[in-house]
């Protein structure tokens, strides 16, 4: 099932220049009548082919694509992405869908709005963040901390972004739009599930993809920061409360990407360790530990 659910895939990106398109529609275009008729009294048909008919692209699916793997999603596919219209080369941001002028009414109320608002070709953030968080989960470490800069909204100039930078929008208006003076504005139309995403970001940089791991009936700390070296204050270090209680360090004294470390070492109490397991591990759980140091190197 595997093989086939991945060459079906594989053969859907081909359509779009290797980008994994999120619709389709397929149209009867040969049939033949079968003599009988429905409940209602029409006269039924039996198709026997079909007109694909291709859809501008949507960026769900190259957010979702990441988070399953390298056999379905690479670091091309962020290449090949930032090459169409559902990338903002302007201001560097990510739109729900390409331009959709061209494209059939019947996919839905999307074509009722403007271009560049609300969901008409324009950045969501709800789905601008899936697709960073799709890049961090896949190991795209240095493509996401790119993307960082101009698209989580802390990055943004609040006189271009109208509102506080600690504040999510609904959707921030694209170039695409006709009014310029809009462009890179946040505007709230309903409440957003941007949060979310920024929260599993969040984790995902600081405490790896699991904060706990348990082996062979075995509990385990399992730090395994994705920080970008640029996180790290002058002294070297990087500081967090960790389970409402427990001051954690991570020390870099190299200086390098915590996603390029080859080696962690633990320090409580005085004593370094190599990893944390069991009895140490639940103390550090119910927050009986007070203070970790990791060292990155």
């Amino acid at each position: 099932m595997r093989k086939v659910l991945i060459k079906g895939i594989k053969k859907a990106k081909s359509l779009h220049n290797g980008i994994l398109p999120s619709y389709l529609i397929y149209e009867v275009d040969n049939y033949e009548l079968t003599g009988k008729t429905n409940h209602l009294g029409h006269k039924t048909i039996k198709a026997k082919s079909f007109k694909l008919i291709k859809i501008p692209l949507f960026l769900e699916a190259s957010a979702r694509s990441f988070k399953v793997g390298k056999e379905i999603a690479t670091k091309q596919d962020y290449y090949n992405i930032k090459k169409t219209d559902v990338y903002d080369p302007k201001l560097k941001i990510y739109k729900t869908c390409a331009d959709i002028d061209d494209a059939p009414f019947e996919i839905g109320r999307v074509h009722a709005f403007t271009k560049g608002w609300l969901e008409r070709e324009c950045d969501f953030l709800h789905m601008t963040y899936k697709y960073l968080l799709g890049l961090l989960k896949a190991g795209l470490y240095k493509e996401f901390y790119k993307e960082c800069k101009a698209n989580l909204v802390y990055n943004m100039n609040p006189y271009v972004y109208g509102r506080s930078p600690i504040e999510s929008s609904s959707f921030i208006v694209p170039t695409c739009n006709p009014d310029s003076k809009l462009h890179g504005q946040g505007f709230f139309a309903r409440l957003t599930g941007a949060n979310a995403e920024f929260l599993d970001m969040y984790n995902t940089m600081i405490f790896g993809k699991n904060l706990f791991l348990y082996e062979n009936g075995n509990l385990k700390l399992n730090l395994d920061p994705k920080l970008d070296k640029s996180f790290f204050k002058e002294d070297k270090t990087f500081k967090f409360k960790l389970l409402n209680s427990i001051n954690v360090t991570y020390i870099n004294p190299n200086n390098i990407h915590a996603y390029q470390k080859t080696k962690v070492t633990y320090v409580i109490d005085g004593k370094h360790y190599n990893s944390i397991e069991g009895e140490l591990a639940y103390k550090v759980r119910n927050g009986e530990i007070k203070e970790i140091q990791l060292i990155i190197e």
